[in-house]
């Protein structure tokens, strides 16, 4: 028995840890640009914070919050004209992947310089109130009508990127930088304060953010 002791000990000590956090805390800035029944939209800024939850260093679920405001214009004729302005605000949930989950990169320079590609995908909901002003040729005259609709939709965000880890002394990952393109597709037809036309509303974004490390350590079976 002692000597079995003492070789599940010498085992046990032979199997390095690395540390990680389970939980990191974290802010973004977009550019965001709607495709909707208006033939002409511009990138606009939008503020995002997030929770990430780290099953593993490459398995992360987020949580993320984000407001933002999104424009357009109609280019059908110089008779009848529209433009839109949106507020917006998004909750969503997404699972991320990251390629280091699964690859054996801490022998190939080429494999631990693509760990960190990730993709990600899941549910949201969006809020939007609209500031419409559409202008038309009526009785001889220009005629502007503005309107103020709000809605609330389903969204599904189909995300790739890429995430820079910066390590302190003990080779912890406590910084990291998310550099990210976004795709959503909403199950609704009213980004632009309009509901018509055949094919519902999508917007993109591209994102630069930064997540902390909060103080809470867990052990993963190979080097970060």
């Amino acid at each position: 028995m002692t000597i079995s002791a003492i070789a599940f000990c010498s085992i046990v000590k032979a199997q390095p840890a690395y540390n990680y956090s389970k939980v990191d805390f974290g802010i973004a800035g977009a550019i965001t640009k709607p495709f909707t029944d208006e033939q002409s939209a511009d990138y606009k800024p939008s503020g995002l914070v997030n929770v990430t939850y780290n099953q593993t260093p490459f398995i992360n679920y987020v949580a993320e919050l984000q407001a933002g405001e999104l424009t357009g214009k109609s280019v059908y004729s110089n008779v009848n004209k529209r433009d839109f302005n949106t507020r917006f605000a998004t909750a969503a949930l997404r699972g991320q992947l990251q390629a280091g989950q699964f690859l054996n990169y801490y022998n190939s320079r080429f494999l631990n310089a693509i760990k960190n590609l990730y993709v990600s995908s899941g549910v949201g909901a969006i809020y939007t109130r609209s500031t419409v002003n559409s202008i038309a040729f009526q009785n001889n005259q220009y005629r502007t009508v503005t309107g103020r609709p709000s809605d609330y939709a389903l969204f599904i965000p189909a995300r790739l990127g890429y995430e820079f880890k910066i390590y302190n002394s003990d080779q912890e990952p406590f910084i990291k930088i998310d550099l990210g393109y976004q795709f959503n597709y909403v199950f609704g037809d009213s980004l632009d304060g309009n509901k018509s036309g055949n094919s519902n509303d999508v917007f993109n974004q591209f994102s630069v953010g930064v997540k902390f490390a909060v103080p809470g350590i867990a052990i993963y079976k190979r080097p970060i």
